[in-house]
């Protein structure tokens, strides 16, 4: 079986578990018309942390405050999935690795993180959209809670000598606000926020542009739940959200997107400039069941690239 690890980067309290457990919940929803459908399965340690989160995410309150609905990461954790046609054998080992977002500032875990992005294929920065979109008072919280400064110093450090082709995905969570249907100069909002804030390190993988790939993929994480209102008291601040309607369901959006994209880059990996279609049977190397493949093919293959709030940047 092979074998991917994917970081998920970003600091405490942005969602980073939350989002892979929507990720997995879509997965199993947005797969079910595919020909030699796919399965995707945690494994069982795995599984426990996915469906206690799972369970919070469905029974949040009609309005709460986005780190506290769900609990944040007090440990490192792996979570692993097996990917492989519905009811055989898996064929693929993603390794997802959620570490406590503290530890970006944390002295002594600092080595940690970077050696979690020298090894990973992938990295996921999760970022708040709220914190990267709202202010208060004509001040934004953005470099604080989310540090895209600090990020791009792990960046630096850890893509010195560059060997392996990397995919970085930004991962703007709980987007709800800014997704909606009719609301396309915020989405283009979202997106000119993460190219501003993000411009150092966007600007250094340009520099290495033959070995990194970069994509921007906004996900509705809940589905039915609207920034509100920030809250500021002498700690901290506290963004607030709320429902339109208080039994509006747990309803992801996009959250499948991460995944196809990372899947289509894994494929990819492995392919010439050929035409991946045409050729992907005949690469060496990459030595899977050929209905598995595939699946494999159309599921990575409905990647959102461009068009309100997506960008596949390069």
């Amino acid at each position: 079986m092979q074998e991917y690890r994917i970081t998920l980067l970003g600091p405490t309290g942005v969602g980073k578990t939350s989002l892979l457990t929507s990720m997995y919940y879509l997965f199993e929803h947005a797969n079910l018309g595919i020909e030699h459908a796919l399965q995707l399965t945690p494994e069982l340690e795995s599984s426990a942390i996915i469906n206690r989160q799972l369970e919070a995410l469905k029974c949040l309150q009609e309005k709460f405050e986005a780190t506290g609905g769900v609990a944040s990461t007090a440990d490192e954790k792996e979570f692993i999935f097996e990917l492989g046609r519905t009811a055989k054998t898996p064929e693929l080992k993603l390794i997802f690795k959620d570490y406590p977002g503290g530890w970006l500032v944390e002295p002594g875990k600092l080595e940690q993180v970077k050696e979690y992005l020298k090894t990973s294929e992938v990295i996921i920065v999760a970022i708040d959209a709220a914190a990267l979109m709202e202010a208060e008072g004509g001040i934004s919280y953005n470099e604080d809670i989310n540090k895209p400064t600090r990020l791009n110093d792990f960046f630096k450090k850890a893509f010195q000598e560059l060997e392996e082709p990397k995919l970085v995905l930004f991962v703007p969570v709980k987007c709800e606000t800014y997704l909606q249907e009719g609301s396309k100069n915020r989405a283009e909002d979202l997106l000119k926020r993460i190219k501003e804030e993000y411009k150092l390190s966007l600007r250094y993988f340009d520099t290495l542009s033959d070995k990194i790939a970069v994509a921007v993929t906004p996900v509705q994480t809940v589905g039915n739940v609207f920034f509100s209102h920030i809250e500021v008291d002498a700690s901290a601040p506290s963004f607030m959200f709320s429902k339109k309607k208080r039994h509006d369901p747990y309803a992801p959006k996009d959250v499948d997107q991460p995944l196809r994209h990372l899947l289509r880059f894994l494929l990819e990996r492995h392919l010439d400039n050929r035409s991946w279609f045409t050729h992907i049977f005949e690469k060496i190397g990459f030595d899977f069941d050929k209905d598995f493949k595939k699946a494999l093919v159309t599921l990575a293959d409905d990647c959102k690239s461009s068009g309100h709030g997506f960008q596949l940047i390069q």
